[in-house]
């Protein structure tokens, strides 16, 4: 079990606590907000079973715990970063585009991780992909490991591929609501309400997830596998796969991965 300080307490870190706590891997937990409402939800979301020890400062957090994760905003990492100080501790960053070198110039001797979460970690159902500065030791990447897991699927990369996962996985759920809601938007062309056609296709979605998930399928074979010669799904696909749909998301993932180098960059130059 861990230790686990977290510097900002905001909803991804009461999402990770909360996962990490179901899990039964934390022992203590300890937070600092300037926020002080931030707290309390983080208190109230892991219940009455383990009490959140607030500190004054992210170096008293810091202190003596198996785990730091830094979970400020952007404008708030500079006085986090300062705090922290000469901390030797294992500081795990969930703040898009702040890269391990940056991290390094801010924190000399703490031994750094760095993950890229998304959204669905609020409901333990996270894609993230992590990575980690050349210090952390075995037993820094077996509790990362963990501790992530917890909250759903994550996948240890080489910190330059951050930039795609933060497109597929950390923008992704946008990009999938929105093609969602455009199905949902096509039912309803077809006569269907509101209140069945929204239902219907997340439960469509998360079916099909989970079927691909449970039978380890790879998509092509559902394809095959719903497309009976002449029936509506192949009559369907004609339509889908002559659009040029395709293109159009690779376009997607590559815009949202270009803007997020640019972005990685931008913060280097501010260090």
């Amino acid at each position: 079990m861990f230790t686990v300080a977290f510097i900002g307490a905001g909803k991804m870190a009461q999402a990770l606590a909360a996962a990490m706590q179901q899990a039964g891997l934390l022992s203590g937990v300890r937070a600092v907000d300037p926020v002080p409402e931030a707290i309390d939800q983080l208190s109230k979301r892991l219940g009455n079973a383990l009490r959140v020890e607030e500190h004054p400062s992210a170096a008293a957090a810091a202190e003596g715990a198996d785990a730091c994760f830094l979970a400020v905003k952007p404008q708030d990492v500079a006085s986090a970063t300062d705090d922290l100080g000469e901390t030797a501790t294992l500081i795990v960053s969930i703040m898009a585009g702040l890269s391990l070198a940056s991290l390094r110039e801010r924190l000399p001797n703490a031994r750094l991780a760095r993950v890229m979460p998304n959204t669905p970690c609020l409901v333990g159902q996270m894609a993230a992909g992590y990575t980690f500065a050349p210090e952390a030791t075995d037993a820094d990447r077996h509790a990362v490991s963990r501790m992530l897991a917890a909250a759903g699927i994550a996948i240890e990369v080489a910190e330059e591929q951050l930039d795609a996962i933060t497109a597929l996985s950390a923008s992704g759920p946008a990009f999938f609501a929105r093609l969602l809601q455009w199905y949902a938007d096509a039912g309803q062309r077809q006569g269907l309400p509101a209140d069945i056609a929204i239902p219907l296709t997340l439960q469509t979605a998360v079916g099909t997830a989970e079927l691909l998930r449970q039978l380890q399928l790879d998509p092509d074979s559902l394809v095959e596998m719903v497309s009976s010669r002449g029936g509506t799904t192949v009559a369907g696909r004609a339509v889908l796969e002559a659009s040029g749909v395709a293109e159009t998301l690779a376009q997607t993932v590559a815009a949202a991965t270009a803007r997020s180098r640019e972005l990685g960059e931008q913060s280097r130059q501010s260090t």
